[in-house]
């Protein structure tokens, strides 16, 4: 009888382990904890917020957001991004909010710049031939112009 319990021991430790180990690999792919996710760029960010995708963002699209909780902080949020003045938000004001934004963010917080490639920085800071600059801008978007 010892030998049919030890049996089931060695069996139920095998398939804890092993059940463990595939966890594990799990988590690794799934990339947890917020480092390992990627951040959205600006034009995905703007284009889940423009609910009627008419390439403006308003207001009442501003509210959807889960970040922003009432109309009246909605409202000083267009006011901030709208540069033109015309009552709403082109992708072009939107990247470039963002991209104040985060600059500052990063500024305010002491972040570190960082490389599109790892490891393509030598030592000294120098940078390879052809390797591009983390803050070069995209091309810009004409905006709407402000409406009479």
């Amino acid at each position: 009888m010892s030998k049919f319990w030890s049996s089931v021991l060695v069996i139920v430790v095998a398939a804890v382990v092993g059940l463990g180990s595939a966890y594990a690999e799990d988590a690794k792919k799934k990339g947890k904890g917020k480092k390992d996710r990627k951040r959205p760029s600006p034009e995905q960010i703007f284009k889940k917020l423009d609910g009627n995708d008419d390439g403006k963002l308003t207001a009442v699209e501003l509210e959807k957001s889960r970040r922003i909780k009432d109309k009246a902080t909605a409202e000083k949020r267009l006011a901030k991004m709208d540069t033109n003045k015309n009552g709403t938000v082109c992708q072009k004001e939107f990247t470039e909010h963002l991209a104040k934004h985060r600059a500052e963010h990063h500024k305010k917080h002491g972040h570190k710049k960082h490389d599109h490639k790892k490891g393509d920085k030598k030592k000294g800071g120098e940078k390879k031939a052809g390797e591009k600059k983390c803050d070069k801008k995209p091309p810009a978007k004409k905006c709407d112009k402000k409406k009479d």
